[in-house]
């Protein structure tokens, strides 16, 4: 379908039926979510909690639907809030706390600064941050949160008050078996009904047979039925359903009357908010965006996490103006939803839609429907709350500290409330970042100066003795963060090399951070080389992502600076070199004075006869270069081939995306050029002198006049360049092999 070109009826058909069947499976939850609410303040307060539901759901479908963009998402008041709330309004209930009247308003507070704090969320940027929060974290809060909802279900399905836990534990002397049968009627249908094809969501279907169970029972009981004969004021006095609602409309636009009530409160009051809305915001946000992601799955699309936050937290502002529950985006009818053919994030908007004229039309309805069957719904929702995969994680002993975290969230919600569980989360969440820091390695790749050669280009009497003594040098790369949890670690991998290592190189490029006790663990590593006579190297210092701190915790500690023996280099190929240097100033025995080299002592020319030598010296050219200046340059003719006297040449690549890379540094003996030199192409980089150098300059047009007069001195001249260009692409492979290794 070409963009602009409008849906068909059909389409737009199916975002109707869509909200249609979120709205049927969002509405009765949010009701049942509302009385758990408001159930501590006694049976009369079930109306009132189930309007706060019914509102909320209205309020956070129509404001979350319309200003979110997530694909299919149905928001509505959700059961880890009611837990939540429910435990607040508990202990705001204690001795000396909060009075009944007032529970309302600041439950409103609450509400309205959780609102306010997900707005922030979005604008700073924090849906990004809430997804790193560990998935044990996630699991255990949400599993908790229904363990809760489920204590707080279980008294109200057997006909006790909601915070008659002790009495369900009495055992049936202590039930109503009424309300034991309603509820059991409702979980039965409820799960049948998931496993029936049927165009009604099953927490319809279950909560129809919990009603029509206890009309059943109405008929049949006598003690049922003189008490619901008594009209809906003795029958809400019983506990047994909901009672009746104040009127929808005026308890929807009260705000004026909800600001003054606030703003009455006494101000001990209001601080008594703000812990639970921090909870309450993280606890909602999170619940948002593992809905958003399991709709993103099935709509194959990516939901915008900051927008989404705000749109929620819009949303809940919303919901505590007109009175109701806080929620967030649901998992059950947005599947729902999605199912029914509402594949736009309007249908969100739709089900809130619904669920405001459901409440104007079907106030006196919800007024009979039985509590225990609300319950019965919030049990089956509570058990699908639980994330089983993540209880069952001790089963295996590579999880066993995420199962501990798991069931350490759950316990401390249930011995207290989910606002100490997240305390606990936030702490759990600490250890498993220490225990993944801890875990991995801090040493990404090793390796000893035989196996592993910097780019400068050694003489041949300078690589058989790196050959031979390259073993007594150590190259270490480091990564990630070197703090008190890993330094232990980072002494414990190089120990075994202290002992017997003339010199070690410590690459720090990688490492992101680094603390005291990790920048005291170098100063000993300093230390215990040169009690022996060896010698520290630290490369990437300044260009690591922590340069800054790291550059001056090593010079607090004494590390770095004037007059230490420790040498700092920028990159790691520098302190190779620099390490290579000080094996062969120890271990080469006659080494060759600095001086310019003759013809006759260039490596790879040694092999000539005494004729082709007198063939080249004929046609050779002499040139000086100061430190700094370049020999040729990327995209020049390579119609010349270089031969170092003495000093050192770099050779420097540009790369596509910016920037240089250093290639080689060739030494006197070596040769440099050859490539272009052979197939004529362009130069492929550039050559700087990185010291006074001094080259014998070969063109290709002189070599091309001394084959003529000499044959054989060209056959010879090509089979001793090829040898040498052999050896490089051997090194070349040793190398490639012991980084993959490494």
């Amino acid at each position: 379908m070409r963009v602009g070109e409008r849906k068909p009826l059909a389409w737009r058909a199916g975002e109707i039926w869509g909200g249609l069947a979120g709205m049927l499976v969002a509405l009765p939850g949010a009701v049942a979510y509302g009385i758990v609410i408001f159930a501590p303040l006694g049976p009369g307060a079930a109306a009132q909690g189930a309007l706060a539901g019914a509102s909320g759901a209205v309020a956070l479908g129509l404001v979350a639907g319309l200003l979110g963009g997530t694909r299919g998402l149905v928001s509505a008041p959700c059961g880890p809030a009611a837990a939540l709330l429910a435990a607040l309004v508990i202990e705001w209930l204690g001795p000396g706390g909060v009075s009944p009247a007032e529970v309302p308003v600041l439950l409103a507070v609450v509400v309205l600064l959780a609102g306010l704090l997900q707005v922030i969320f979005g604008i700073l940027g924090g849906g990004k941050l809430i997804k790193f929060i560990p998935y044990p974290v996630v699991a255990g809060y949400l599993s908790a949160a229904g363990v809760l909802v489920l204590m707080k279900q279980l008294p109200l399905l057997v006909g006790t008050s909601a915070d008659g836990f002790t009495r369900l534990l009495a055992g049936p002397a202590a039930w109503n078996l009424t309300a034991l049968l309603v509820g059991g009627a409702t979980i039965a249908g409820t799960l049948v009904a998931a496993r029936v094809k049927s165009p009604l969501p099953p927490t319809i279907l279950g909560l129809a047979a919990g009603v029509a169970a206890f009309l059943l029972l109405s008929l049949r009981a006598g003690g049922l039925l003189s008490a619901t004969s008594g009209g809906m004021a003795a029958a809400a006095a019983s506990g047994l359903v909901v009672g009746p609602m104040p009127s929808p409309i005026p308890a929807l636009t009260a705000v004026g009357a909800r600001f003054q009530a606030a703003l009455a409160l006494p101000t001990a009051h209001l601080w008594l908010a703000l812990p639970p809305a921090l909870a309450l915001a993280v606890l909602l946000s999170i619940d948002t965006l593992k809905t958003c992601v399991m709709a993103d799955a099935l709509t194959e699309k990516r939901h915008d996490s900051d927008r989404e936050l705000r749109a929620q937290g819009l949303g809940n502002l919303a919901a505590a103006l007109c009175g109701g529950a806080p929620g967030s985006g649901v998992s059950g009818a947005t599947l729902v939803n999605l199912a029914t053919g509402g594949t736009t994030y309007r249908t969100g908007a739709l089900a809130g839609g619904f669920a405001l004229l459901a409440l104007l039309l079907l106030a006196p309805v919800i007024a009979w429907v039985p509590v225990a069957a609300l319950a019965g719904v919030l049990v089956v929702v509570a058990f699908r709350m639980f994330d089983w995969d993540s209880l069952r994680l001790w089963l295996h002993r590579a999880t066993i500290l995420d199962a501990l975290v798991v069931w350490g969230v759950i316990l401390a919600a249930a011995a207290t409330n989910l606002m100490v569980a997240a305390g606990v989360g936030v702490g759990l969440s600490i250890l498993l970042f220490l225990r993944d820091q801890v875990r991995s390695s801090v040493v990404a790749r090793q390796a000893l100066g035989d196996q592993r050669r910097s780019k400068t280009r050694r003489r041949t009497r300078e690589q058989a003795v790196l050959a031979e003594h390259g073993a007594k040098a150590a190259i270490f790369e480091l990564q990630g963060n070197l703090f008190f949890g890993t330094a232990d670690q980072l002494l414990g991998e190089l120990e075994p090399h202290l002992k017997v290592r003339e010199v070690v190189v410590l690459d720090l490029r990688r490492v992101r951070s680094i603390d005291l006790t990790a920048a005291r663990i170098l100063v000993q590593v300093a230390a215990r080389l040169g009690s022996h006579g060896g010698e520290l190297a630290l490369s990437g210092a300044v260009a690591s992502p922590g340069a800054g701190r790291l550059d001056q915790l090593l010079h607090q500690v004494g590390l770095l600076g004037a007059g230490r023996d420790v040498q700092a280099f920028d990159d790691l190929d520098g302190a190779m070199a620099w390490a290579e240097d000080r094996l062969l100033a120890r271990h080469l025995v006659d080494p060759t004075p600095e001086r310019a080299l003759g013809l006759g002592e260039i490596d790879v020319l040694k092999a000539l006869p005494a004729a082709g030598l007198a063939a080249l010296e004929k046609i050779v050219e002499v040139r000086t270069f100061e430190a700094g200046q370049s020999l040729f340059l990327r995209g020049d003719e390579g119609h010349e081939i270089y031969f170092v006297r003495r000093g050192r040449i770099r050779i420097v690549a540009t790369l596509a995306r910016g920037g240089t890379v250093h290639v080689a540094t060739f030494c006197r003996g070596d040769f440099l050029g050859d490539m272009a030199f052979l197939d004529a192409r362009p130069r492929s980089a550039d050559a700087v002198a990185a010291t006074e150098a001094e080259v014998f300059v070969v063109s290709r047009q002189g070599l091309a006049a001394a084959m003529a007069a000499e044959p054989e001195f060209g056959a010879r001249f090509f089979e001793a360049l090829g040898r040498a260009m052999a050896a490089r692409l051997r090194a070349s492979g040793d190398e490639i092999r012991t980084l993959q290794e490494g």
